[in-house]
């Protein structure tokens, strides 16, 4: 069993219902979590992230692109493989930990997570900043006959990873507009670009920059083109830095020098670099 796992079990780690009385008695957290942490490690900020993600690389670049910017040290603490729930998914944003693991990194190592989601479902201990990457998701096929969705043929099946944004509209869609198309679902997004491949599948359905990473930011070199006009709507993917709820000057303040670098191209630019935005903005 890994580090965080057996400490996670000794200790009985229970994420939002961990009382601070009892976390004392049993001596688990070593840093006091509603103490503010820059006052208590001075100018040092330290990253969580997950190193077998397809945004590792941009992430610890961004990372100590914003530590310089705000004229801070910064430390990373790395997910170990054994930590891991579940298989890293290929050209997949998800962190596949529990929240009590995350929740005991936040104790034990972490100021702040890179790669969270930007939503409504994240436990009440935790805020998101601005985020870094807004993404949208796209249908795309290696059809060179098909310049639009409409133009895919009767009997297309598409690919894509279950329970990914839009997944459930192409479930509604198909039912009501177009039952002559199959949706095929898969539990990894290279699961979606290999049965392009060989011919199973007519088209794919992902999240932009999983498509951009796994072809070297170039779909249409790799003979895959994006079809125009989603035929529904889907909400966009938004990742940010993910903090404490009672470190909100952390938050605000990472969430303002990511806003400068925005407005000033780095991260745009750190983007395209990792192959996970394209240089036209898309």
């Amino acid at each position: 069993m890994r580090p965080i796992q057996r400490a996670l079990a000794a200790a009985s780690v229970a994420g939002m219902a961990l009382s601070t009385a009892a976390a004392a008695q049993e001596g688990i957290i070593s840093r006091d979590i509603y103490q503010d942490r820059l006052r208590n490690d001075g100018n040092k900020i330290t990253f969580c992230y997950n190193p077998f993600g397809m945004m590792a690389g941009f992430e610890r670049e961004l990372a100590e692109t914003l530590g310089m910017a705000l004229l801070a040290e910064v430390d990373f603490f790395e997910i170990s493989r054994g930590d891991l729930q579940t298989i890293q998914s290929e050209y997949d944003y998800r962190i596949p930990l529990t929240v009590d693991q995350i929740f005991y990194m936040f104790v034990q190592y972490c100021d702040a997570f890179m790669g969270f989601l930007v939503n409504d479902r994240n436990p009440e201990w935790v805020t998101v900043s601005r985020p870094y990457l807004s993404a949208e998701t796209v249908i795309f096929s290696r059809d060179e006959d098909a310049d639009e969705i409409g133009d895919l043929p009767g009997d297309t099946r598409i690919g894509t990873r279950m329970m990914a944004p839009g997944d459930a509209q192409l479930i509604n869609f198909l039912s009501a507009q177009r039952a002559d198309w199959t949706r095929v679902p898969y539990y990894d997004n290279a699961l979606v670009l290999e049965r392009i491949e060989d011919g199973s599948n007519t088209a794919g359905m992902m999240w932009l920059p999983g498509l951009l990473n796994a072809t070297g930011g170039d779909p249409e070199a790799a003979g895959y083109h994006i079809l125009p006009q989603m035929p529904f709507q889907v909400r966009s993917v938004d990742v940010g830095i993910a903090t404490r709820a009672q470190d909100s000057f952390l938050n605000t303040t990472l969430s303002d020098a990511i806003a400068a670098l925005q407005a000033d191209g780095t991260i745009e630019a750190m983007l395209v670099a990792h192959d996970l935005a394209r240089p036209d903005g898309g």
